[in-house]
């Protein structure tokens, strides 16, 4: 997966970095996420840091898997 908009679609809205890992067994640290913005995460009901893009590292992350 390229882009975030598949996520965005089946939730509602981005997720935390967390829920990104669990959801797609992927291991992103934060240096893969480039932009984010604080929110409440639909997956785990928490405010935390909302992924919007990732970086060439996070994307080779989530199409690899």
């Amino acid at each position: 997966m390229l882009s975030l908009e598949p996520v965005k679609e089946k939730y509602g809205d981005y997720l935390c970095r967390q829920c990104l890992n669990k959801e797609y067994n992927v291991n992103l640290v934060p240096r893969d996420c480039n932009h984010f913005f604080f929110g409440v995460c639909r997956c785990c009901n928490e405010n935390r840091r909302l992924i919007t893009s990732l970086t060439a590292t996070g994307k080779l992350k989530m199409l690899v898997k």
